[in-house]
């Protein structure tokens, strides 16, 4: 990494420390969001210069990385679950209630015919 690079990416570190400071993350570590804030900008080659700029080991980073993407990827998956619910694209589940058999929870989609007949 040129050190022009290097301090680059050192100051792009220092505003994402700031920013999680006055902003406290909800959904990430402030770690993980100065990672992804120095790998979006600076244009990093490999996990080994993120960690030279953050003074940490290349696991450490692996974790970090690892856990965002976990994180990201379950935060995803459930917006587009609700996506497709609202949309009706999937079928939804009524609660359970006592004195309810299988039946009367699980709606079952209907074919055309019933459902002109409905």
């Amino acid at each position: 990494m040129t050190r022009f690079k290097t301090l680059e990416a050192k100051s792009v570190l220092a505003q994402a420390e700031m920013w999680t400071d006055t902003h406290p993350p909800t959904l990430l570590t402030p770690a993980e969001v100065w990672n992804m804030a120095l790998l979006s900008t600076c244009n990093l080659e490999s996990y080994k210069d993120l960690a030279g700029i953050r003074g940490v080991s290349d696991r450490t980073i692996a974790a970090q990385m690892r856990s965002a993407r976990l994180k990201l990827e379950a935060r995803t998956n459930l917006f587009a679950v609700a996506e497709a619910l609202r949309r009706q694209l999937i079928p939804s589940f009524e609660r359970w209630e006592p004195g309810l058999s299988q039946a009367q929870i699980i709606p079952f989609p209907l074919d055309r015919a019933q459902a002109h007949k409905a």
